[in-house]
């Protein structure tokens, strides 16, 4: 194991690298899409991404765009500048 983040409360679903590589993006079980700064030195995320009503699926980025989808057939569409 080269590295180890923690921070989910569930199963993780998909990872994707964000516009640039350094950012890594997960979707879990638990309703949320994370992420993580790959050059910080810490566990934890730099930022959660909430409103899910289900498990988080898959997830892709365009630009400082994330688009998820979700077990309840929900598509959401994140913007990373704004957090929301």
């Amino acid at each position: 194991v080269v590295r180890k983040f923690t921070g989910h409360e569930r199963k993780v679903n998909a990872l994707a690298f964000g516009p640039k590589e350094e950012i890594l993006l997960s979707a879990s079980h638990d309703k949320t899409v994370r992420i993580w700064d790959l050059r910080a030195r810490g566990k934890g995320p730099i930022q959660v991404l909430t409103g899910a009503v289900d498990s988080v699926l898959c997830l892709m980025t365009h630009g400082d765009e994330i688009i998820t989808g979700s077990v309840d057939g929900g598509l959401r569409s994140y913007d990373v500048r704004q957090g929301q």
